[in-house]
């Protein structure tokens, strides 16, 4: 698989990617890493676990996963997430398999986050997951 080259310019709101892939690889397209973002977020916000182990591996898959066992999990996921509001900020290729992806969140009680999701093609089937989410508050 070839780099991948993904910007996102904020003013446009446009999403231009870049790429070409070998040996009948997908390339993950920005509409498809934004899916995959909006997705999590939907998932978070809804309390869906089983829809955030779809999306995630690694060790986040696995911290979710753990998670998933506590019975208050998704409501807790309903409480912090129901209103928070995301704004994909960049993309950029880290390697051939790995993608970054900073998002900017805005939570209900005028919290905002900047996070950095990475996202790598993770099994045989080509399908971008979430494996790690790096954060910092921004302030208000």
């Amino acid at each position: 698989m070839s780099l991948r080259q993904l910007v996102l310019t904020p003013v446009a709101g446009l999403i231009l990617c870049l790429g070409t892939a070998n040996a009948g690889a997908e390339i993950a397209s920005c509409g498809q890493i934004g899916v995959i973002i909006d997705n999590y977020f939907e998932a978070m916000g809804t309390g869906d676990v089983p829809g955030l182990l779809d999306l995630t591996a690694g060790k986040l898959g696995e911290q979710h996963r753990l998670q998933s066992e506590n019975p208050s999990y998704p409501g807790y996921l309903v409480e912090r997430y129901a209103n928070v509001e995301h704004e994909i900020m960049a993309c950029a290729p880290v390697s051939e398999s790995i993608v970054e992806v900073n998002v900017l969140e805005s939570l209900s009680w005028n919290e905002r986050v900047q996070k950095q999701f990475q996202l790598e093609f993770f099994n045989e089937d080509s399908v971008m997951q979430i494996t790690n989410i790096s954060l910092s508050v921004l302030p208000p």
